[in-house]
Order: C-alpha cells, then sequence, then structure tokens
C-alpha cells in the first residue's frame, strides 16, 4: 500500500463528507486511489527516486501527501508537466524512466492488481511512451508499447543494423550527440524515428574509402591523396569524422578524378 493511512486520507475524508466534492478529475477518484497517489508522487518529489518507502519517517510521509496532492489537485496533467520537467532535468547517463521515476514508478507498477489506478497509469504510461526510447512490444505498467517513437545510438545502430561509429558521426552532424572528453559519443537527446529512418536511408548509401575506391576502379592512395589536398569531400565533413562516401560524393571524386587525369 502507500504510506502511513491519515497522512492525506484524513483531510480527503472531511472534504468528501462535507459534501464538498467537485466534478474534477482528482475528487473523482477512489478515495484510497488519491490517497496514495498523492504520498508516493509526492514521495518521488521530496526525497527523490532512489528512495526506500520502508525507510520513510511518518513526518516524510505527510510531507510527501501534502506535495503530491498540490500537483494532482489539478489533474493528471499537472502531474504528466511535473513528470516532463524531471525528464528534463536528467543528468546525462543512459537511466530511463524507471530510474528516472523511481520509487513513483515502482508503487504504481506494483497496484496492477487493482484496476482503479489506472486513472494514474494511464497518463503516466502514456507520457512514458511518448518521451523516452521504449521498443515497440515493451510492457509498460502492464501495456504493450504499439510503436516505437525515439532511439539512442545504441538501438538506432543495433536495430537497423548500422555501423556504430558511422551512425555516431550521422547524429553529430545532426545535434543528437556530442563527443566528450573520452572521444566518445555523448547523447543529448533521444532520436525521434522519423529522424531514425533518415539517419538508416543516408547510412545505407554510405561507404568506406576502400569500398569506393574498389567502385570506381581507384586505388586507396588516390583517394587518400585527393582528400588531403582538398580536392574533395567526405561524406562527413566535421573534424574527426570518418572518410566516406555517397553516391553524390563518389560522383563528384570520379569526376574529379578523370578531371585531374585529362590535364
Amino acid at each position: 500500500m502507500g504510506g502511513p493511512r491519515n497522512s492525506r486520507e484524513g483531510p480527503l475524508i472531511g472534504v468528501r463528507l462535507s459534501g464538498k466534492v467537485s466534478n474534477s478529475w482528482f475528487d473523482q477518484l477512489p478515495l484510497h486511489v488519491a490517497t496514495h497517489a498523492c504520498e508516493n508522487f509526492g514521495l518521488l518529489l521530496l526525497r527523490g527516486p532512489n528512495t526506500k518507502r520502508q525507510f520513510v519517517s511518518k513526518l516524510d510521509w505527510i510531507k510527501s501527501g501534502h506535495i503530491g496532492y498540490s500537483f494532482l489537485k489539478n489533474g493528471p496533467e499537472a502531474m504528466v508537466d511535473k513528470l516532463a520537467e524531471l525528464e528534463r532535468k536528467r543528468p546525462n547517463d543512459n537511466s530511463l524512466y524507471r530510474a528516472r521515476f523511481g520509487v513513483f514508478f515502482e508503487w504504481l507498477r506494483n497496484r496492477d492488481d487493482d484496476p482503479a489506478f489506472d486513472a494514474i497509469r494511464d497518463p503516466v504510461r502514456a507520457f512514458i511512451f511518448e518521451t523516452y526510447p521504449v521498443p515497440k512490444g515493451a510492457l509498460v505498467l502492464g501495456v504493450e508499447n504499439p510503436k516505437r517513437k525515439f532511439h539512442t545510438h545504441r538501438t538506432l545502430s543495433k536495430e537497423r543494423r548500422l555501423n556504430l561509429t558511422k551512425t555516431g558521426h550521422a547524429l553529430l552532424q545532426r545535434g543528437f550527440v556530442r563527443r566528450n572528453d573520452s572521444n566518445h559519443f555523448e547523447l543529448l537527446r533521444y532520436i525521434p524515428s522519423d529522424v531514425a529512418d533518415e539517419v538508416a536511408h543516408e547510412l545505407n548509401r554510405v561507404f568506406t574509402v576502400s569500398h569506393t575506391a574498389k567502385k570506381l576502379g581507384l586505388t586507396r592512395a588516390t583517394i587518400d591523396s585527393l582528400l588531403a589536398n582538398k580536392l574533395i569531400l567526405p561524406h562527413f565533413k566535421h573534424i574527426g569524422a570518418v572518410p566516406g562516401f555517397g553516391k553524390e560524393e563518389a560522383f563528384i571524386l570520379q569526376s574529379s578524378f578523370e578531371c585531374i587525369t585529362a590535364i
């Protein structure tokens, strides 16, 4: 269950017995759903995602209930907006929604035997599906994700069978990753599925220098010389990018070589 039964339940019972209950989303929640949702959502905001519920003091449960109520009384949108704020402030790590919302998410996940909690589960799940790189078919709070909306660098590379390094360079050019101090690619934001499609389409048409040389009947040394003298440009043009050529660059490369040999 939630925290101590009297942290928010007493005031809520008083309001409902007084006949002052409105038609708002919150006032229509069953009492046990309203009180426990306030406590556990508030606990996330008060103590953070890694809090262990069994070690929370009675005073902190009361504080949590008041904090949660200050959001939930304004409807599910206010709750989701706060979750979105927590995501925007996330640290630069690879953790996803379970780590971000920890104690609140685990409490909600363990209420799956009571359909009354769907009023809380449904908007939280919808937010997760619309915000995080959840694979198609993955279960979140008892429901399968019908469609992947986002990728990480690694999931894009793995699912589309793309070279991890080339994928990183394509994402770097689009502003989705950066190079960290160790010169590794670091994800800045999740990659929408339409951008993932675009990257996959692009990279399936970008070839290595060796492959391009063989295709055009040139030596690797010839292409390296043209690159070194900036007579041609590779597909990825930022500093430190791996040399590679798409169809357009290959055509320019072939034309440049023909012009040079004709002189």
